[in-house]
């Protein structure tokens, strides 16, 4: 499991990376966090946001 923390805003930015927040679950506050499955869809899709978000790795 990986627990994101969105650090930045996501005000001006592309529509691509507002629609990948919008589906790992992100709120539009900062300091927000979420826990996602660690999967290889989901990486990717993470590895497109890596300079808004903060990662951790949480066991279960």
């Amino acid at each position: 499991m990986l627990k994101l923390t969105l650090r930045k805003s996501w005000i001006g930015r592309p529509q691509k990376q507002l629609n990948i927040l919008k589906s790992l679950g992100f709120g539009k506050k900062i300091n927000s966090s979420v826990v996602v499955k660690d999967t290889d869809a989901n990486r990717k899709s993470i590895q497109k946001i890596t300079h808004l978000i903060e990662i951790e790795e949480v066991t279960e």
